[in-house]
């Protein structure tokens, strides 16, 4: 009972700092997705249960706070948990701080392909052109955000490791 409340805290305080502090800096650090790298992070701890509770959490979280119709983003959360889940433990099997990374840029851009066809599909229903805001520096644009994700993932697993080592299975080590 107790690890599912700081799961539920840490999902509602990855989905608040998201929301109100990392959509609010300039944009390559904008783009950082915090509730994405709580989510797997807790996949690549093998705790999938706690995984799915945040992302629920994270997603009714940013339902309540944005302007899209409630609940595109508890479904959108749960279908990338589902398949990173199925990603980790069918595709990549090593387990190893390089795969973590993979599955990382995987749901990044799953996610942000998944809300952009919700977007896209929404447009279409009220008249709005498609694709305006698609230009030549797109592309360049979606790596950098990549890039940017990475790095922050690579961050927090460095903080992470080096307070509680609880990334040590992710880290290659040297045997004598």
């Amino acid at each position: 009972m107790q690890r599912i409340t700081v799961v539920i805290l840490a999902a509602i305080a990855a989905a608040l700092l998201h929301v109100a502090f990392f959509s609010a800096l300039p944009w390559p650090l904008s783009v950082i997705n915090l509730p994405l790298i709580l989510v797997i992070t807790y996949i690549g701890a093998f705790r999938f249960r706690d995984a799915f509770i945040a992302a629920i959490i994270t997603g009714t979280t940013i339902d309540s706070l944005s302007i899209t119709p409630f609940g595109i983003h508890i479904a959108v959360h749960l279908v990338v948990t589902l398949l990173m889940l199925v990603l980790f433990t069918r595709v990549l099997t090593n387990h190893s701080w390089l795969g973590l990374l993979g599955i990382n840029a995987a749901a990044f851009g799953l996610l942000h392909t998944l809300l952009m066809l919700v977007r896209i599909a929404r447009t279409m229903t009220h008249g709005v052109p498609l694709f305006t805001a698609f230009d030549d520096t797109t592309l360049v644009r979606i790596l950098i955000a990549l890039g940017v994700q990475l790095c922050a993932v690579l961050g927090a697993m460095t903080l992470t490791s080096a307070g509680k080592r609880a990334f040590s299975r992710f880290f290659f080590t040297r045997y004598s």
